[in-house]
């Protein structure tokens, strides 16, 4: 979907439905380090993700939403590469400065390094994330587990796990944003459990519109 559509598509649902729909654009940069039995290994993330904002147009509480399409790749200069692809939708009520939404993404992934293979595997991700919106900085934070279909990849053991999670992995991510004209900076911070290891994630990234 490009941008134009995404414009289009923000004219057509401004003019008269009810509903306000805006472009999410958003380039991804991140170094990437992957921790196993105290190891760790390092590489960037680099990616993005496309797709639609929206909201009801009406005062005091509302409902919002995301659907959009992510894709990520890890490189490196030694044999760590990976890579993570996401599709979903997530909605929820907004009210005020604060909001709360739901979701749930389609994942396909995979990763490797010197001590890990983690084949390519699907499954899905729901989600929980909450923002606070001050206009002109923001703080949000989302997390769930992921489910993975058939057995190609190993699920983390809980009950001797460092961290109380639950599914075959969890994620979480905290993200605070700036807003400056059309762009939100945002220093991004996440970890991901898995039976693995741990990734952790700490970026710097720019949101268009």
């Amino acid at each position: 979907m490009s941008v134009a559509l995404l414009f289009a598509l923000s004219q057509s649902a401004d003019a008269g439905d009810g509903v306000k729909v805006r472009p999410h654009v958003k380039p991804i940069i991140s170094g990437q380090s992957f921790i196993v039995d105290g190891d760790r290994y390092t590489g960037v993330n680099v990616g993005g993700a496309l797709g639609v904002r929206y909201a009801q147009k009406t005062r005091g509480l509302k409902m919002t939403g995301l659907t959009r399409v992510q894709y990520v790749k890890t490189l490196s200069l030694t044999d760590t590469t990976g890579e993570d692809l996401r599709i979903g939708t997530s909605i929820g009520p907004w009210w005020r400065i604060v909001g709360v939404q739901v979701g749930v993404d389609g994942v396909r992934n995979s990763y490797s390094n010197a001590v890990v293979s983690m084949p390519e595997a699907y499954g899905v991700a729901p989600t929980v994330s909450g923002l606070i919106d001050l206009r002109i900085a923001s703080l949000s934070a989302v997390a769930g587990p992921t489910y993975y279909f058939g057995e190609d990849r190993q699920a983390v053991d809980w009950a001797t796990a460092d961290f109380p999670g639950f599914g075959d992995e969890f994620y979480y991510k905290i993200r605070a944003g700036f807003d400056l004209l059309l762009l939100n900076i945002g220093v991004t911070y996440s970890n991901r459990y898995t039976a693995y290891g741990v990734e952790q994630m700490v970026g710097v990234g720019v949101g268009l519109f």
